[in-house]
């Protein structure tokens, strides 16, 4: 399929996760990774470590990247937000926030060499979920939360069936996901309490589900009903479900990923932000 041209909005992850591979229902499956892309420092390559409230509707932004990069946050609809990083490569700028949540992408530019981020920023309005990375292939990740019981953040799935729910829990716990009563995926909890956790012995179909992540220190649950994404007329569409804020967007190879930001994760986060999406 031809590759979108706004290409840098959904870029692969290429760390950490498996991908979504999902079947049955004629999906592509997420499992859109960039065909030959260069191995980069880690520190060069641009990522967002924290969000504050800075006034309604204002989100300021800020992370690291390349020691005096060109910094750039591009929406698809033409807008873009610039700065230089420091000499620490530290760099901060402010977001308008929309009514509804809107997508960008980050890239750093230094000596004729751009870097992208390891994947898209979704800027959701307030209050809620500041942002959230999506991630073609993969899981979404939120703003860094310490907290010992378990918090479901998002859920990324695709036609294909395939589904990767995302959270926070106790960091080093391991995190156990059923579906509708059935486990079936685990993993464990990152040194900062971020997981991703694929629903990996069935694929996921259209109608109502029930996801449930248990560690040893709670459990936590939600429903959640699975349409699948009408076709797509733009880079992204977003609307308000039931359970919170829905994403259909298209991943670098031109299929469509779903990102469902759960509102029942809001209250956690409805303090100042101050962590890291790494």
């Amino acid at each position: 399929m031809r590759r979108l041209r706004f290409a840098t909005l959904l870029l692969c992850s290429l760390i950490g996760l498996a991908p979504l591979t999902g079947c049955g229902r004629g999906g592509a499956g997420l499992d859109d990774h960039a065909a030959g892309a260069k191995a980069l420092a880690a520190s060069d390559v641009p990522r967002v470590t924290g969000a504050t409230w800075a006034a309604p509707g204002q989100l300021a932004v800020s992370g690291v990247a390349a020691p005096d990069a060109i910094v750039r946050m591009s929406s698809p609809e033409g807008q873009s937000w610039g700065t230089t990083a420091g000499a620490d490569g530290a760099w901060s700028f402010t977001l308008p926030v929309a009514a509804t949540p809107r997508m960008v992408s980050l890239s750093a530019e230094q000596s004729g060499r751009v870097m992208h981020a390891d994947g898209a920023l979704i800027v959701s309005p307030q209050p809620g979920v500041p942002f959230v990375i999506a991630r073609a292939g993969y899981g979404s990740r939120g703003p860094e939360l310490r907290r010992s019981e378990p918090l479901i953040l998002a859920l990324d799935f695709d036609r294909g069936g395939g589904a990767l729910i995302s959270g926070v829990a106790k960091p080093g716990a391991t995190v156990r996901l059923l579906v509708d009563g059935a486990q079936t995926g685990e993993t464990r909890a990152s040194e900062n309490g971020e997981f991703v956790v694929p629903s990996i012995s069935r694929p996921l179909g259209v109608g109502d589900h029930q996801f449930r992540v248990e560690t040893a220190d709670g459990v936590a649950v939600t429903a959640v009903k699975i349409q699948d994404a009408p076709p797509l007329t733009s880079a992204y569409r977003a609307t308000a479900a039931a359970e919170g804020w829905r994403l259909d967007w298209r991943t670098p190879s031109g299929g469509i990923q779903s990102t469902l930001i759960f509102a029942s994760a809001a209250p956690a986060f409805s303090k100042t932000v101050a962590g890291a999406a790494q």
